[in-house]
């Protein structure tokens, strides 16, 4: 699974959704939390997200982080192999 957690009505949130954009052309669907909604805020406080944006790379099975990216939006080679890997 990827999480993409972002501050609506900011520049992140523009960068978060052309992310999202491009995974979706590569049939990885993240899902989309902004930080001030509360499943965003509890999401940002699981897995102690500071900077925003930030991509999570997160194991089905266990929600076990794989990879994470924050104060930055990654490539999206990079997310694409951490979400199809699911070690």
């Amino acid at each position: 699974m990827v999480y993409i957690l972002y501050r609506g009505r900011s520049e992140h949130e523009r960068q978060a959704t052309q992310l999202q954009q491009r995974l979706q052309q590569r049939r990885i669907f993240p899902e989309m939390l902004d930080v001030d909604s509360r499943e965003g805020a509890a999401k940002s406080q699981t897995y102690a997200i500071m900077q925003y944006p930030a991509v999570l790379a997160v194991r089905d099975t266990d929600g076990q982080v794989i990879q994470t990216w924050s104060g930055q939006v990654p490539t999206v080679s990079d997310v694409e192999f951490f979400a199809r890997s699911n070690i």
